[in-house]
């Protein structure tokens, strides 16, 4: 029997991001498997291993992902090895918890195109009508945000519809996948070094064989050579410039938050600096903080100076060196590459 698999069971509102990430990595020992978003629901409880009928049998580890809906499921018997994990908040595992937190803070009722996709189904299990909805989403709520992953299409349209039922205003956060990506990565590099361990009992040539067979892509402790598309750039003096450090090319929305305010798109980075697309342009000189989320438990705060900033269609790419990078930082930038690569 086939033991080697890891089944993630996510919440049927994020498998489509879940299958997004897994379809575009190297992840052939991962299966996702959606259970039903009951965070509303008044349902018994089931056991998790109902929602595993025919991948039960391949999976020989398993790790249940879910908020507050967790106590609504039973702990499946059986030879399965399950892990819980709890986030805290759903919200978490797609954008960074300070932002998370900010829109809690100004009563915002925060969603995501999982559950736009089923919001009527969400005020039928509610028994809510038109009328006492927007009496109960008044009270508690200041307005909507969707945290835009990028999955569906028709979100937009959507989310107009909702806002329109519940009579309350909606913004939309962009937020791409590249941190949900990087949760679920984390997820499943730590499940592959368990699993790749050598027991006490196996002869000291076989653990030797193991190690020296164990993929490249799990060594995330320490900064490795970092794989991508590098290539000299041409500054905004039109120039070829020479870089102390290699380049990597984010082929991915990948966000960055500056001086604590505001989402910017990362461009590319380097364990020298970073080049980001702003609404605004920036004067060469400044110094302007910078976050960078590489999980969903730890950040990498650093300081950059703009060197350059050059006018684009719809913003200004601009070019900042790290200041002040010790150690630690420019090994948490190392260790940030190498996840953002299949």
């Amino acid at each position: 029997m086939e033991t080697t698999h890891l089944c993630l069971l996510m919440c049927k509102n994020y498998k489509r991001e879940a299958d997004a990430v897994i379809k575009s990595g190297t992840f052939p020992d991962v299966k996702v498997i959606a259970y039903p978003a009951v965070c509303y629901s008044g349902k018994d409880l089931t056991s998790v291993s109902g929602f595993m009928p025919s991948a039960r049998s391949r999976c020989g580890s398993a790790v249940f992902i879910g908020g507050l809906c967790k106590e609504k499921f039973k702990t499946p018997a059986g030879p399965l090895r399950l892990r819980v994990l709890e986030p805290g908040s759903c919200f978490y595992m797609v954008a960074n918890r300070e932002i998370i937190d900010r829109y809690l803070r100004e009563r915002a009722y925060i969603i995501t195109p999982g559950f736009l996709g089923q919001w009527r189904q969400f005020v039928r299990e509610m028994k809510l009508d038109r009328k006492s909805a927007r009496k109960l989403f008044g009270l508690m709520s200041s307005k909507i945000v969707l945290l835009d992953t990028g999955v569906d299409r028709d979100t937009s349209k959507r989310l107009q519809e909702f806002a329109a039922f519940l009579n309350l205003p909606a913004e939309t956060v962009p937020v791409g996948i590249d941190h949900f990506r990087m949760f679920l990565k984390e997820i499943i590099l730590e499940w592959r070094l368990e699993k790749d361990k050598p027991t006490e009992r196996a002869p000291a040539e076989k653990r030797q064989k193991k190690v020296r067979a164990r993929p490249k892509a799990v060594a995330v402790e320490v900064v490795p050579e970092i794989h991508g598309d590098f290539t000299l750039e041409t500054g905004a003096s039109g120039q070829v410039e020479r870089r102390e450090h290699k380049r990597f090319m984010i082929k991915r929305r990948c966000l960055v938050e500056m001086n604590d305010s505001e989402m910017v798109e990362l461009m590319d980075i380097s364990l020298g600096g970073m080049r980001l697309s702003i609404p605004r342009s920036l004067p060469p000189g400044g110094i302007h903080s910078l976050k960078i989320f590489p999980s969903i438990k730890s950040e990498i705060h650093l300081k950059g100076e703009v060197v350059w900033s050059s006018a684009k269609p719809d913003a200004f790419e601009t070019g900042l060196r790290f200041v002040r990078i010790n150690d630690d930082e420019r090994h948490s930038v190392g260790r940030f590459m190498n996840l953002l690569t299949p």
